[in-house]
């Protein structure tokens, strides 16, 4: 039980800190695109190395000539910025709406060291980011 308390610590204060500093201050590297895929979620929030977590998302069709795939990624923060981290997964269709990963052995989630699940379009060398979802990993 205080992991699940520490891990919801942890996602209150980098909400609240969301909240109090301008959003120009975690302007995403690379460039966030949140218009195309929207309502992103993940099932479970909290998970160890070895876990399953389901992603959801709906996919803005009016983006299908353009997106045609995207990448899974476990992306990371110290807390001053974030980027794509760990490669998971490549050519998913974006009309799927939904995948399913097993989370790597990676360090837990503390202060400083914050995961992310993040969704990214290859645009040729470029990588746009189209969801970041946090996610407590054990």
């Amino acid at each position: 039980m205080t992991r699940v308390r520490k891990a919801f610590a942890i996602l209150c204060a980098a909400t609240l800190l969301g909240l109090i500093l301008p959003a120009s201050a975690f302007a995403a590297t690379p460039p966030l695109r949140d218009v195309v895929l929207t309502h992103t979620a993940i099932s479970p929030s909290v998970a160890r190395p070895g876990d399953s977590v389901h992603v959801s998302w709906c996919f803005d069709t009016a983006y299908a000539d353009q997106v045609r795939s995207i990448e899974l990624w476990l992306g990371h923060s110290t807390g001053m910025g974030h980027a794509p981290n760990l490669y998971l997964q490549a050519s998913i269709d974006p009309k799927a709406n939904q995948l399913d990963f097993i989370v790597p052995a990676v360090s837990p989630s503390q202060p400083g060291n914050i995961w992310f699940v993040d969704l990214v379009w290859r645009d040729g060398a470029a990588l746009d980011e189209l969801a970041l979802v946090p996610i407590s990993i054990q």
